[in-house]
């Protein structure tokens, strides 16, 4: 889950449970007042919930339910995308987890006839040596709580702290030619396991 853009709406939600019930709650990113958020109320503990860029593309949405202790929690069917309207996920929530895709998924992960649609897109292609070079990874059935983005020795890219990015990893590679990058999944015991249900993408270099 991406604990980013749900902690602003939770405290917020918090904060109007007990005062603004009957109506839908809007809130503004605080320097250039454009739409962040808004939360609709459902019942005693459930409000759908929608964040916003601030270029104004829908973020996620979803529902949130009230547990105990006034934690907020996603449940049931959420949406999620990057900040130029492209799907970065669509899955099911259970009290704050997300699901893991079916194991027939994971088990085909690196055959040609998987129905995983695992994509890498580079923002301003051809990818450029010596300079950061910003590219994604979409794998819509699946949400990033369970693949890792790595380089061919195995080294984490983290991801772009700038949450308004579309592309949210950035390499900078030192040689031309092609710069390999691994999107490793998880298995069906949660573990990441070197050569296992991974794909691999070559990223052109100029």
């Amino acid at each position: 889950m991406k604990q980013y853009h749900f902690i602003l709406g939770i405290l917020l939600l918090l904060l109007f449970t007990t005062s603004c019930k009957d109506k839908t709650i809007r809130y503004f990113f605080y320097d250039t007042r454009e739409l962040r958020g808004e939360q609709q109320y459902i019942n005693d503990s459930i409000y759908i919930f929608k964040e916003y860029y601030k270029n104004g593309n829908l973020w996620s949405e979803g529902r949130l339910v009230i547990v105990a202790d006034s934690v907020a929690l996603p449940i049931g069917h959420w949406v999620e995308y990057f900040a130029d309207g492209w799907l970065e996920w669509e899955g099911e929530y259970i009290r704050g987890t997300a699901v893991a895709p079916a194991d027939s998924l994971m088990d085909n992960i690196d055959s040609e006839t998987s129905t995983l649609r695992t994509q890498l897109h580079v923002e301003n292609p051809p990818a450029r040596k010596g300079v950061p070079n910003n590219f994604r990874v979409v794998v819509p059935q699946v949400n990033s709580a369970y693949y890792i983005v790595i380089d061919s020795n195995y080294v984490d890219i983290p991801r772009n702290p700038d949450i308004q990015s579309a592309f949210p990893y950035t390499i900078t590679p030192e040689e031309s030619g092609e710069f390999l990058i691994q999107v490793m999944f998880r298995d069906k015991n949660g573990y990441f396991i070197v050569g296992e249900r991974t794909r691999y993408f070559y990223i052109e270099v100029e």
